[in-house]
């Protein structure tokens, strides 16, 4: 079963209307985000005190509790929710596929880039794990305390290694992600295959999609990705 870890832009998205006049982000805002940022004045503090009582565990990367912003002060409907999950596909008893996505959802900064989509899976990784279907041992987590730039990460577990990665999207459409201190530049592929080796090392492949990935269509699409002869190549199948 797949675990969704945030999907609030199911609720928030279905009162967007796409007809929302558009926030152009430029330089100008930046900055004067930048300066929300470090004014107390401007803090959402029902946030903060929340993010100071979660103890959940992050990884790879500590959750570190900054102050941020109230997002409405960004304009109206700028912020209406991010999402994350992961999920596997059996391969064999001792072998599966392990995915993980990260989305941001339609608003009025990104909407003249989604256009008729109504959310936007801007990273997503398969790789092919020894843990068997049954042992959970992957986890990934997104946030939104750094909108209008969104970032996520998350770990999959293998028998004698781990695979860790980090990727974000900012409100111009500047995206990368790190995995296992390998860069990928977004921009030219927002599909990331790892394949782990018998010697340790790794090795990876990007993919461009030729349209923008919803979450409703991932599952069908990570099927079709480890259906290609290219993939099974690549992971040694």
């Amino acid at each position: 079963m797949k675990k969704i870890v945030s999907l609030m832009f199911l609720l928030t998205n279905l009162l967007f209307k796409s007809q929302e006049t558009d926030i152009n982000w430029n330089s100008k805002m930046e900055r004067r985000h930048l300066e929300k940022i470090e004014d107390s004045l401007a803090w959402d503090y029902e946030n903060f005190k929340r993010d100071l009582g979660d103890k959940s565990k992050f990884a790879p990367f500590d959750y570190g509790v900054f102050p941020a912003p109230k997002y409405e002060l960004l304009g109206y409907k700028s912020f209406t929710g991010v999402g994350c999950g992961t999920d596997v596909i059996e391969i064999d008893k001792e072998r599966k596929y392990v995915y993980s996505f990260l989305l941001n959802s339609k608003n009025r900064i990104n909407q003249k880039y989604l256009k008729e989509n109504t959310n936007e899976v801007f990273f997503l990784i398969i790789t092919v794990s020894d843990i068997s279907k049954e042992v959970d041992n992957s986890n990934v987590q997104i946030t939104s305390r750094n909108n209008p730039h969104i970032l996520g990460q998350g770990t999959i577990e293998n028998k004698n290694s781990k695979i860790s990665f980090s990727a974000f999207i900012t409100a111009d459409r500047d995206q990368f992600a790190i995995v296992n201190l390998r860069l990928f530049n977004l921009s030219y592929g927002n599909i990331i295959l790892i394949a782990p080796q018998k010697d340790g090392s790794l090795r990876s492949k990007q993919i461009k999609s030729k349209k923008l990935i919803q979450v409703q269509e991932v599952d069908a699409l990570v099927k079709k990705i480890t259906n290609e002869n290219y993939s099974k190549k690549f992971f040694n199948l």
